[in-house]
């Protein structure tokens, strides 16, 4: 929750330069409070205090009814007249509002893009900035999931722990395929766009965003997701059951058999059969998120790491 503070009639709304106080609610228990004196030219300072986040959850109120959106404001110490009046303006009557616009919108977490598009073979998007790419799709090999808990990592970072989705899927073997971004006018140079782990080959119907335990979708801000995070310009998935094995084979490993050349290495444990295949993330550190596909019936057909490569793509 945001809040503008205005030196005068004559400042546009939302003002880069105003005075800012933010409020962030974390879903475990914590909310931190942000003064922004001097908007984004400025410093800022936070607080942190202790709250019940059973508090601040209500139904959805039905539309008009703005009394329980009030409350809340108050919470934040909102100076609020003790009678609200609602004044609807038509979009005819209003000469600030065009057509088809409106004032405000709810947050918009990062939505997957045209991952159906990406895993299909010599497919073509323009890249702003970028240029034209073709999509190449190779399948890898086979992955190995003993008790189905899936997690995607660093496996530089695996002896640190890391947690598994808490979205599962039944243990066994799966293919994995990745697709590469093929740049037109240098045909040498490609990235991988995305990594897919595919449980069962059915049509996706849906996309989620993967999540791990205490992750909670609804907080997410405009544009923003939670992933999983790059720090060797090398991403995986593994089976969280059997980090610790895998991830030694992976430690022991001569760093030459990484980032060179087309392949992509795969890392075996032979005592478990275990195993993980390094792909090239993206454009390499960052975060990235996954996606969960589901087919029409709810089922897990897939798992895509999204690499971040073919974002707001034209079609071609």
């Amino acid at each position: 929750m945001r809040r503008w503070f205005y030196s005068g009639a004559d400042r546009p709304e939302f003002d880069i330069r105003a005075a800012r106080k933010r409020w962030e609610i974390r879903q475990n228990g914590y909310m931190w409070i942000w003064d922004e004196p001097g908007g984004d030219g400025g410093g800022s300072r936070g607080t942190g205090q202790e709250i019940d986040p059973e508090q601040l959850q209500a139904e959805v109120p039905r539309f008009g009814s703005w009394r329980v959106l009030a409350d809340y404001l108050r919470l934040g110490d909102w100076d609020l007249a003790d009678d609200l009046v609602l004044t609807e303006v038509s979009v005819e009557e209003s000469e600030e509002l065009p057509p088809g616009e409106r004032p405000w919108h709810p947050p918009r977490p990062l939505k997957p893009q045209v991952l159906d598009e990406i895993f299909t073979q010599g497919t073509r998007h323009h890249i702003e900035r970028m240029g034209e790419v073709s999509m190449v799709v190779e399948r890898i090999g086979t992955q190995h999931l003993p008790s189905g808990k899936v997690a995607a990592a660093d496996p530089g970072w695996l002896e640190y722990g890391v947690e598994p989705f808490t979205t599962t899927v039944p243990p066994g073997d799966y293919g994995l395929v990745v697709a590469w971004a093929q740049f037109t006018d240098d045909p040498a140079h490609r990235r991988i766009a995305a990594a897919k782990l595919v449980i069962t080959g059915e049509p996706v119907a849906d996309w989620e965003l993967a999540l791990r335990p205490g992750q909670d979708s609804r907080t997410l801000g405009e544009g923003e997701f939670f992933g999983f995070g790059v720090d060797s310009g090398i991403g995986c998935f593994v089976d969280a059951a059997v980090i610790e094995p895998v991830a030694r084979v992976y430690e022991e490993t001569d760093e030459d058999r990484l980032g060179n050349g087309p392949a992509i290495p795969e890392f075996t444990d032979p005592g478990t059969g275990s195993n993980l295949f390094a792909f090239p993330a993206g454009w390499g550190d960052g975060s990235y998120p996954t996606w969960i596909g589901r087919d029409r019936d709810g089922g897990v057909a897939c798992l895509v790491a999204d690499m971040l490569v073919v974002q707001q793509p034209t079609p071609m």
